[in-house]
């Protein structure tokens, strides 16, 4: 069998594979790749509202009563692969939340100085297995927009990174948010906004009350994680395949 190592050197053989919805790759580590998959050719459509009932079941044993918890989500496709877009503000935790999801290890209080870009592993969700690609594209070198318009694109649901410690980068979730829907019209975008760095206390300047009264402002959902102790990052990216899970169940329904 390939190792991580010489799928690196064969970048396209698993876009490619990524593209067409083929055989996932066989559990094991995460693999980390330099590059993003050639964007699916679909037509722009519009986010409608989330409504609440569709977040899962809160877990009690996550200490935070915005944590994703097990449940019942919409049908799934079986071995389906799902992306998942960090997007956001500049120093708010993303490259550190998609290291967590990739299984690093390090000091997560700051940004990693040379972070990988996308993110690829196996996950079970409400027992059942699924591909999850993580990208963290958002801001690196991207002159023109070229990147974000990809990531509009090809995101399959958007996690909206703010710092509970930055109140700058939580004025700025409702015009990211904005250009998310104005990119993707008449689709309904899984989007749930993430106040990072929760374990901050003495530097918190964004409450947990402010942060969900702008998710149901903005009828998206809401969770507070802190990557640097690893709390509520697993219940994060779970719950991001169930609201993924559940849009793609309402389309077939439809």
């Amino acid at each position: 069998p390939e190792t991580d190592a010489s799928l690196l050197k064969k970048p396209e053989k698993l876009l490619a594979g990524l593209d067409r919805g083929g055989p996932p790759p066989a559990p094991g580590a995460p693999r980390r790749r330099g590059s993003m998959p050639v964007p699916y050719k679909h037509q722009l459509r519009r986010a409608q509202a989330i409504d609440e009932l569709d977040w899962p079941p809160q877990a009690s044993s996550s200490g935070s009563s915005d944590s994703l918890g097990s449940g019942e989500a919409g049908p799934t496709q079986k071995d389906g692969i799902f992306k998942v877009m960090l997007v956001g503000e500049s120093g708010v935790g993303k490259s550190t939340l998609a290291g967590t999801f990739g299984g690093l290890q390090g000091d997560s209080a700051h940004e990693p100085e040379n972070p990988e870009d996308t993110y690829e592993r196996r996950i079970t969700v409400d027992k059942e297995e699924v591909t999850l690609v993580v990208y963290d594209i958002w801001e690196q070198g991207d002159a023109g927009g070229w990147l974000r318009d990809h990531c509009l694109q090809t995101g399959d649901a958007f996690l909206i990174v703010f710092s509970v410690t930055d109140r700058r980068s939580f004025s700025k979730v409702p015009e990211t948010l904005l250009r998310l829907r104005a990119g993707r019209p008449h689709h309904d975008l899984p989007v749930i906004l993430v106040g990072n760095k929760s374990d901050l206390a003495r530097s918190r300047e964004v409450s947990l009350e402010e942060g969900r009264h702008l998710a149901g402002t903005l009828s998206c959902k809401h969770i507070e994680t802190s990557a640097a102790l690893h709390h509520n990052t697993r219940e994060l990216f779970e719950g991001a395949v169930r609201q993924i899970r559940l849009r793609r169940g309402r389309g077939r329904a439809g």
